[in-house]
């Protein structure tokens, strides 16, 4: 099947390759003006030389089972040992989450990093993930010494992400205040990266560079009465739905990913 001609086929696996993200679903997720309860990962991964992907794809967090991270690190592994692949070939590993990873997903990157040394690894989020917690901080902060490109998406990443994941033949449209929520986010990034002191307290308000950054920790539409589920996977608790519009092929990456 051509990938300019998409084809509607209902799917509930958790791990989509070579799918489409639903608009809606998009937008849902990845909106950083917005609270969600799941993580949405998109991830491609190929030769850093060719402009294909070897393997592309999405998928959400498992319900007690398996974080987004986990599950697209799974699907590169599993393809690195059936591929013939020379040892020295590098290769790229670019992942778009709608959430920075927690602390067990850093170090599941990091283990990746460590196994891998031949990928190079780009994570782009949309949101901070727990960015309060002390294990995460330290865990991000080693991702990046391990040499992981980690950022806070702006304008250009959304809309890069939009084309290559859920619609090629559509445009991306910005949601207002995109690129000041992104601003103050991705100062607060490199706030915990560069470990600048009294960045944190108890509040689930922050400021930061003049600017305030709204992290309210509870879901939206929630009563009063709502508790959070743990510190670990509060907004990571649900999972799949009904993804659609299927293609099959090798994905494009069209974007310097160096």
């Amino acid at each position: 099947m051509d990938e300019s001609t998409p084809q509607t086929k209902q799917q509930t696996h958790v791990l989509c390759l070579r799918q489409f993200v639903p608009e809606d679903r998009f937008y849902q997720e990845f909106n950083n003006r917005v609270r969600s309860f799941k993580t949405l990962l998109c991830f491609g991964f190929g030769e850093h030389s060719k402009v294909l992907w070897d393997i592309w794809g999405h998928t959400y967090n498992n319900p007690r089972h398996d974080h987004a991270e986990t599950i697209a690190l799974r699907a590169v592994d599993d393809f690195l040992k059936q591929c013939q692949r020379d040892t020295n070939q590098k290769y790229v590993l670019t992942m778009y989450l709608s959430f920075s990873p927690c602390a067990k997903c850093c170090r599941s990157l990091a283990a990746f990093a460590r196994s891998q040394t031949t990928v190079k690894v780009n994570v782009m989020v949309s949101r901070l993930y727990f960015p309060e917690d002390n294990e995460t901080q330290k865990n991000l902060k080693d991702l990046v010494l391990l040499g992981v490109k980690l950022r806070v998406m702006g304008r250009e990443d959304f809309k890069k992400c939009y084309y290559l994941f859920v619609n090629y033949c559509s445009s991306f449209e910005e949601w207002p205040e995109l690129e000041q929520e992104s601003e103050k986010l991705s100062d607060f990034l490199k706030a915990i990266l560069n470990q600048v002191p009294k960045v944190f307290s108890s509040s689930l308000f922050y400021t930061i560079l003049n600017g305030s950054i709204r992290l309210s920790l509870t879901p939206l539409h929630v009563g009063p009465s709502w508790t959070p589920q743990g510190r670990e996977t509060p907004q990571k608790a649900t999972s799949v739905t009904q993804d659609t519009t299927w293609v099959q092929g090798v994905k494009r990456k069209l974007f310097d990913e160096g």
